[in-house]
């Protein structure tokens, strides 16, 4: 019997000055789904993007996007993952959550912290967590931390003949000037941890005029493209994943024995 596990990837353009203008434009576009999905993944800062004002405004986006999230995740009974900015005294994390229904499942703090206010204003994560969901085993991060092969590191268990995880999830903000780096470092990831790839990107202008162009995408452990969404375009878009097709390539190119230790 195949594993199958239901993903949906959300591409929008996101306000850096109205809260509630992206959520409402959220819950627009995922009107047209059509299969009910396992998880629904937001873009990185999913309600307010960056900005250089985004410091000052952390205190009202938390309750208004955890909220948000859990509404989502109960309308379509299904899991959604999404970053945004949280408080905690004196220090501010950008932390993804994974969450089921009310529960709360995955708290993981961005450990790359990118130059200028993320690095300026934020606090660095220190660990990384896999969430187990239904069959299916994942290692969700955040954007920068991509281009950090060790720290996206997938691991072979010889005792209990187990990978660590099955897919690996990103929610992003990937500059347009870097759409290339984005492609080759998402399909560089499957690769070499032989697992199923999630790259969920934004489009639009953020609070710095940066463009992000999207291209949010879905790739297999060979580095094939399963499916992306258009460039500049806002939208949803679904894909069912198989662990039949993940258990035959891994057999069939089991490099992941030879992993360095």
């Amino acid at each position: 019997m195949h594993e199958l596990y239901k993903i949906c990837l959300v591409q929008a353009d996101v306000d850096f000055k109205d809260i509630q203008k992206n959520l409402n434009n959220y819950r627009t576009l995922l009107q047209p789904i059509n299969q009910q999905p396992d998880l629904i993944v937001f873009p990185e800062m999913f309600s307010c993007g960056f900005s250089d004002i985004l410091p000052d405004i952390v205190s009202d986006i938390q309750d208004k996007s955890l909220d948000f999230l859990k509404e989502i995740s109960q309308t379509y009974n299904c899991s959604v993952v999404a970053t945004m900015p949280i408080q905690e005294n004196d220090k501010i994390f950008n932390r993804l959550f994974w969450i089921d229904n009310t529960r709360i499942l995955l708290e993981y703090n961005k450990s790359h912290l990118f130059f200028g206010v993320e690095k300026q204003c934020f606090t660095k994560g220190l660990s990384r967590q896999t969430c187990q969901h239904k069959t299916w085993n994942f290692l969700p991060l955040t954007c920068y931390d991509m281009r950090f092969p060790q720290w996206c590191r997938n691991q072979w268990n010889e005792s209990t003949q187990k990978m660590l995880y099955d897919c690996l999830i990103f929610s992003t903000n990937f500059p347009s000037a870097r759409s290339k780096v984005f492609d080759i470092l998402s399909s560089a990831r499957a690769i070499e941890n032989q697992s199923f790839v999630i790259s969920v990107n934004r489009v639009g202008l953020d609070g710095f005029g940066v463009a992000h162009n999207g291209k949010s995408k879905i790739i297999d452990p060979s580095g094939r493209i399963l499916a992306e969404m258009p460039a500049n375009e806002q939208g949803i878009l679904e894909y069912t994943l198989d662990k039949d097709h993940l258990e035959r390539f891994r057999n069939l190119v089991p490099i992941y024995k030879d992993w360095d230790k």
